[in-house]
């Protein structure tokens, strides 16, 4: 298994941290299954926009008589783009959240990459200690 970039983003309430890792690159889960993957990490507007998107697809090719070929292009492009950008989007949501981005790490999977992060700083793993 290689390496994975993450991005750390934390939010910190009254005496409470929370942390969120999110991995840099292609997202294969959301190139899949996107509404799902949307909904999995509590994105609702997100995983309503890509619904009403892809509606709106299936609508103007039955509209507009379009073959399957064309139309099954029109769905993988919109997959494609989706995979590069769902970490992105993710980063956004939670900065509309109120997470701040901390750090970047890199790990073999998410528990390596929070492991090392963790590691480098005790300060941080001491106030999620104190959250359990």
């Amino acid at each position: 298994m290689r390496h994975s970039i993450y991005t750390v983003h934390l939010l910190e309430k009254k005496d409470q941290v929370y942390l969120e890792l999110v991995k840099d690159g292609f997202s294969w889960p959301a190139f899949f299954i996107a509404i799902p993957w949307a909904l999995f990490y509590g994105m609702w507007k997100v995983a309503s926009l890509f619904l009403v998107l892809q509606l709106s697809v299936s609508i103007f090719s039955g509209f507009f008589s379009t073959s399957a070929v064309v139309s099954g292009v029109i769905f993988l492009s919109l997959s494609v783009v989706f995979g590069f950008a769902a970490d992105e989007i993710r980063r956004a949501v939670l900065t509309e959240c109120g997470y701040h981005f901390e750090d970047i790490v890199s790990g073999r999977g998410t528990e390596s990459a929070t492991k090392f992060f963790l590691d480098s700083h005790p300060e941080i793993a001491r106030k999620l200690l104190a959250n359990s």
